[in-house]
């Protein structure tokens, strides 16, 4: 238990850090996260369709990316990481549930 709370106040100054500009701060926090967000991806990918193409690994890496571009981000603790990570992995667009999806007879219709 002591090492994850070790880990949780690690995470969380990491984050303090990233938040002041330090890019090798960002690094080691989503370093030190990647398990955890991997966790979270594939708990969404179970949820999708049978059809679904994005692999869990492929959506964090696309939410790193995401987030990597957040200079200066005022995070406060590594929860909030880990809830700003789920709102950009469920709204990521390449994503097939985002996707409107129309049954044939929707196309055909004239408007």
């Amino acid at each position: 238990m002591r090492r994850d709370s070790d880990e949780h106040a690690t995470l969380s100054g990491l984050l303090q850090e990233w938040g002041k500009g330090d890019d090798d701060a960002r690094d080691d926090a989503l370093g030190l996260a990647y398990g955890e967000l991997r966790r979270l991806a594939a708990a969404y990918r179970r949820r999708e369709r049978a059809d679904h193409t994005l692999q869990p690994t492929a959506l964090v890496h696309e939410a790193y990316v995401r987030l990597a571009a957040q200079n200066h981000a005022a995070w406060k603790h590594r929860g909030q990481l880990f809830v700003v990570t789920a709102q950009m992995m469920r709204s990521y667009p390449g994503r097939s549930i985002s996707i409107p999806r129309r049954r044939p007879r929707d196309l055909n219709r004239s408007t």
